[in-house]
């Protein structure tokens, strides 16, 4: 980055990065609880048919409605993990733009 216009645009992207990744936590997070509680909701149903609660929650998991909310969480944890992987890599690029600048301003001090 050579100038103040370079150096706020990489900080927009940084901060646009950052804000996508809390949103993707932000569903992630969400979808579990969902998962958790569909989870319940099959386990309680089978418990009503008479099952023990071993095979309750066997049964529960095996359900489509625990396996729809399953696979919706597993894809939204996917995007978390990938949004905050490059909202990490844009973090440590501008540490080490940061970095280097500190480094060529010493040595111009040192001149």
């Amino acid at each position: 980055m050579r100038n103040e216009q370079d150096l706020d645009m990489a900080l927009d992207r940084l901060e646009e990065a950052m804000e996508a990744a809390a949103e993707a936590r932000a569903q992630v997070e969400a979808l579990d609880e969902r998962r958790k509680q569909v989870l319940a909701a099959m386990v309680v149903k089978h418990r009503g048919a008479g099952k023990g609660i071993g095979e309750a929650e066997h049964f529960a998991r095996a359900d489509e409605t625990y396996k729809a909310a399953a696979a919706e969480w597993e894809l939204a944890n996917y995007d978390y993990r990938r949004t905050d992987a490059k909202a990490e890599g844009k973090r440590l690029r501008f540490e080490a733009w940061r970095t280097v600048n500190a480094t060529e301003r010493a040595k111009m001090n040192l001149r």
